[in-house]
């Protein structure tokens, strides 16, 4: 049983490797011309003046590189690298590949016939076939209907190879003064961005967290402790529909009678002829005064006005009794 097997294992491996070979040279037998690689946008052909500022762009990024790299002390420290003699490393070896041959040696390795039913040795060679090429239709299919090259330039997807290389130098001179920018010592420390509130340590978050806990708890509380809608009502904060329509209407009522009186109102010129009535009548501006000094209370008797056109002058008033004045109350042992 183990022969026939072995034996039906090798005609799958060869009829898989027989099938490989002939879909490879089907593909290249119909892989494109170098010309029409480099038309359509794919192989960009360079100058000898281009492709040697590419180069040395390169290698000036991976001198950088190799600069920053850690040392071999780094590494061992950090365990990374371990330096072992000839004898421990072929030990190390041995104990490897026992281990291994254990665990295939083992009973819980799978079977044939459980890699077959989960899908990972596969018997159906033609359906995988007939999926490639399915897949490889949808591919030629996409890219036929892929934009040229001219349009992707225009709309500058597809770069040229002196744009790419003026992209790319750009770059580089930008790494460059951003690593001499920080080299210069203007980069502020850990503790200067700590002391400004950018970089937090462990206290102040924990303080910011703390104080963040209280507030919610004092703002639980207050809402806990708020008075009802009920309340506020009865207080009347919040008014009803009712109260809310009462107080429109007297407001409304209130601007309509305000807006009567203001047109009820004499006009500017109005208000001038009667001011110049007032003068032209001696006796009219006579009792306004009167009335002005009764009302505030200096005059003590009515003052006679003589009818208009007789010669008789009105009566003095009699003089006004003169205060009398209080006398000051003396205090004993208080100063």
């Amino acid at each position: 049983g183990q022969d026939r097997s072995g034996d039906r294992k090798l005609s799958l491996i060869k009829m898989a490797s027989r099938e490989r070979a002939e879909s490879l040279s089907k593909a290249l037998e119909a892989r494109p011309d170098k010309t029409e690689v480099v038309d359509s946008g794919v192989l960009v052909e360079q100058t000898p003046v281009a492709a040697e500022l590419e180069k040395n762009l390169k290698k000036a990024a991976l001198t950088n590189s190799l600069k920053d790299r850690p040392t071999r002390e780094s590494l061992e420290d950090s365990a990374i690298l371990i330096d072992m003699t000839p004898e421990a490393h072929a030990l190390e070896k041995s104990l490897a590949s026992s281990m291994l041959s254990r665990n295939l040696n083992a009973t819980n390795r799978p079977s044939y016939d459980a890699l077959k039913k989960d899908n990972i040795i596969v018997d159906n060679f033609k359906g995988k076939e007939l999926e490639k090429a399915m897949a490889k239709d949808t591919v030629k299919v996409g890219l036929e209907k892929r934009a040229d090259a001219d349009d992707l330039k225009d709309k500058g997807v597809l770069k040229t190879a002196k744009e790419a290389n003026k992209e790319s130098l750009e770059k580089n001179m930008a790494k460059d003064k951003l690593a001499k920018e920080l080299g210069k010592g203007q980069r502020p420390t850990v503790d200067e961005l700590k002391d400004k509130g950018v970089v937090k340590d462990s206290m102040r978050i924990r303080a910011e967290s703390l104080s963040t806990e209280m507030a919610k708890t004092s703002l639980k509380s207050d809402l806990a402790n708020r008075p009802s809608a009920d309340e506020v009502k009865k207080a009347g904060i919040v008014k009803t529909a009712a109260q809310a329509t009462s107080g429109t209407l007297e407001k409304k009522m209130a601007a309509d009678q305000l807006s009567q009186k203001v047109s009820r109102r004499p006009s500017v010129q109005e208000i001038k002829e009667m001011s110049i009535g007032a003068e032209a009548d001696p006796e009219a501006k006579v009792l306004k005064e009167m009335a002005k000094k009764e009302s505030s209370g200096s005059v003590g008797s009515a003052v006679l006005v003589s009818p208009k056109g007789s010669d008789e002058s009105p009566p003095t008033p009699p003089p006004a009794a003169s205060p009398k004045k209080k006398k000051k109350k003396k205090f004993f042992g208080l100063f």
